[in-house]
């Protein structure tokens, strides 16, 4: 997907070596001006920005907080299209999240090499570059930026995203080709159609036009900010969770195809390589581009895009690695490829290429060359006696020709079945309904026959649960979801009972001030029944025989083995980070009913990250509702701080000073070491 490029002026920060990041707020410097004067004006934004810029209670989070970057704008977008981008982001995130892809390419991989080019050809600074490009695509979705890019201030750790929503809001230039346009000319005969390109094949409008496309900042624009706009044909994808779901249904050979694991977060990742402000090109390493190659037997010149063609642009050997490092589609099919082979245990070489190549050396989506020495092409030994291998892919996926094109697929998505929400929130994000870590509907899902009628009543976890609450719920867990499917007349399934759900969330999950609770009440017929949620909400009053006593209960050691490996723990740098984390307590209220930590420090030295948090215990009961985060018992003297508590948590675990957590009443002062 193409860039409309202009170099975005990078800001500098000046740090100081070891410096740690905090996820809490000390004391704002008010002296100069504040972080919210170079955040955009949200108010008339359709939605709010995501990740919130507000907690649970409704209030600003941390000044700290906000350097995390965050997605705002949402012109032309619909609730249902904001919960994709959200989604798509989170997911771009889980595709690099690991540090085989972040900190640590294995270059002598078979993805590394096919997709990258030879592990000994390519030079040692351009390897750096790549891994560069990952890294700060990992580091776009923490709250914390470790020390790259460096920032001036945070005006620009925001990504404005809009949706063409076929009214042209969001996009008025009609890039997408989503609007309809009386005065529209016929495509330019070097656009082809997304097919083999051969001779006298007429264009198919629908497959002229794009996923997503990207906007840098500039003078000449008048952006602030890095901008992605999304196609209609975005939201028609599949989300990463229904791309595996899809795939894993294959015959083996298929799901060793990465084009039947095509998702959304695969086109986001692609769009983030083109953001140039948040990848410093080309200062740390160079544009990312959308290349274009000549092939033989293709009368069209394609771009280098989707795995098939990102294979065939690897093939050119003159100067390995100069040319891939420059195309954002290799950089996600790269990532999707690592994913794939974690889940099928074996790597996806399809499509394959074989020893296909360029004639010619890639250019610039312009057409234009990037190396005046790379006139032809040389002998690759590790190609030699390898056929070239026409395309044999995913028979929905078509090779598109052009930058950002749309392969239009039969069942990708099955056809829209329209979700009916209720106005009302409930509550309950959207991630609790259905996120990483879980769902609400796993278990109904397993024991749906689509020819009977279904009902059950489970908690947040997704379990059956009795007609009387168990007591003392954590904190989803006075929240009961009834799940229902009414079998209909006709059997024909548009789509499974996850997909069904899925759909519920992405359409329903939107309400609330910050737009991520989900409906009260939500349903979607998908032809051969309808299924349907609602959320209730029950009320208990804690036994008083069960609620904590304000003292100080045993402390709880991790196991030596809990955390992966890491470099020594040191008594006098675990010191100095609990006298930093633990410092501005005093004036720290811990409040019940907050979910999370509610103070937060990180430092990290010698390969260590010394992570500090205190917190209130979901679901715990005490005769107060808040208490001091350096004097919780509210007494002073020794063992009976947050200072105390933390270094104590080191000193008195026998595990190798990966640390443990005490508890004050209801209050969880935990310290632990792991790798940075």
């Amino acid at each position: 997907m193409f860039s409309l490029s202009s170099v975005a002026l990078l800001a500098f920060l000046c740090v100081s070596p070891g410096s740690a990041a905090v996820s809490w707020n000390f004391r704002r410097d008010t002296s100069g001006p504040s972080v919210w004067d170079y955040s955009p004006n949200f108010s008339n934004d359709t939605f709010p920005p995501w990740p919130p810029l507000e907690d649970d209670s409704g209030k600003r989070i941390d000044v700290a907080n906000l350097r995390g970057t965050r997605l705002f704008g949402w012109e032309g977008c619909t609730a249902e299209d904001a919960n994709k981008i959200k989604e798509a982001w989170e997911d771009r995130w889980n595709l690099v999240k690991d540090d085989d892809i972040k900190k640590n390419i294995n270059w002598k991989g078979q993805a590394a090499e096919e997709f990258g080019g030879p592990p000994t050809k390519i030079p040692d600074y351009r390897k750096q570059q790549i891994q560069h490009i990952y890294s700060n695509i990992e580091q776009m979705w923490s709250y914390w930026w470790a020390w790259e890019p460096p920032w001036l201030s945070w005006r620009r750790l925001y990504i404005e995203v809009t949706c063409s929503g076929g009214n042209g809001k969001g996009d008025p230039d009609n890039i997408c080709g989503d609007r309809e346009d009386p005065n529209k000319q016929p495509p330019p005969p070097q656009c082809p159609p997304g097919n083999d390109g051969s001779p006298g094949q007429e264009l198919e409008e629908e497959q002229e036009r794009m996923h997503a496309f990207s906007t840098n900042p500039s003078r000449k624009n008048g952006l602030t900010y890095s901008r992605i706009t999304f196609c209609n044909l975005f939201f028609n994808m599949r989300s990463m969770s229904e791309a595996k779901t899809h795939a894993m249904r294959q015959s083996p050979t298929n799901q060793r195809n990465l084009e039947f694991w095509e998702n959304r977060a695969r086109v986001f990742l692609h769009e983030t390589t083109h953001l140039e402000y948040f990848m410093e090109t080309p200062k740390k390493a160079d544009y990312v581009r959308d290349l274009k190659m000549s092939i033989k037997n293709v009368a069209v010149d394609p771009f280098a895009y989707g795995p098939y063609y990102a294979r065939i642009l690897r093939n050119w050997n003159k100067n390995p690695g100069y040319y891939t490092q420059k195309n954002a589609d290799t950089y996600a099919w790269y990532a999707v490829a690592i994913w794939v082979q974690k889940l099928i245990n074996t790597y996806p070489n399809l499509p394959a290429a074989g020893s296909k190549r360029p004639k010619a050396a890639p250019r610039d989506e312009d057409g234009n060359s990037l190396n005046s020495i790379d006139t032809d092409p040389e002998e690759d030994p590790a190609l030699t006696g390898i056929a070239e291998i026409e395309h044999e892919g995913d028979p929905d996926f078509k090779i598109p020709g052009c930058a950002d094109k749309f392969h239009v697929a039969d069942e990708n998505p099955p056809p829209p079945y329209t979700a009916e929400c209720s106005a009302d929130p409930g509550a309950v994000p959207y991630n609790v309904f259905a996120g990483q870590s879980g769902n609400v509907f796993g278990d109904f899902c397993d024991g749906i026959d689509t020819a009977k009628d279904l009902k059950t009543t489970v908690d947040a976890s997704g379990k059956v649960i009795k007609r009387t609450p168990p007591p003392n719920p954590a904190t989803w867990k006075n929240y009961k979801f009834h799940l229902e499917y009414a079998a209909g007349a006709d059997r024909g399934c548009k789509k499974t009972c996850n997909d069904a759900f899925q759909s519920l969330k992405a359409a329903c999950g939107s309400k609330g001030g910050h737009s991520n609770e989900m409906s009260t009440t939500g349903s979607i017929n998908v032809g051969c029944g309808t299924y349907s949620y609602a959320i209730e909400k029950f009320d208990y009053k804690p036994d008083p025989a069960s609620t904590t006593p304000l003292t100080l209960q045993e402390r709880v050691c991790f196991d030596k083995d809990a955390f992966s490996k890491h470099g020594d723990v040191y008594e006098m740098d675990q010191r100095f980070f609990t006298g930093i984390a633990c410092g501005g307590t005093a004036d720290k209220v811990i409040k019940k009913g907050i979910r999370g930590a509610q103070v937060t420090y990180q430092g990290n030295v010698n390969d260590v990250l010394y992570t500090y948090n205190i917190f209130w215990m979901d679901g715990c009961e005490m005769d107060v509702d808040e208490v001091n985060a350096m004097v919780p018992l509210g007494k002073t003297g020794e063992g009976v701080t947050c200072t105390q508590f933390m270094i104590d948590n080191y000193k008195k675990c026998n595990n190798g000073g990966i640390g443990g957590t005490i508890q004050a009443g209801c209050v969880v002062y935990e310290f632990k070491a792991s790798e940075n």
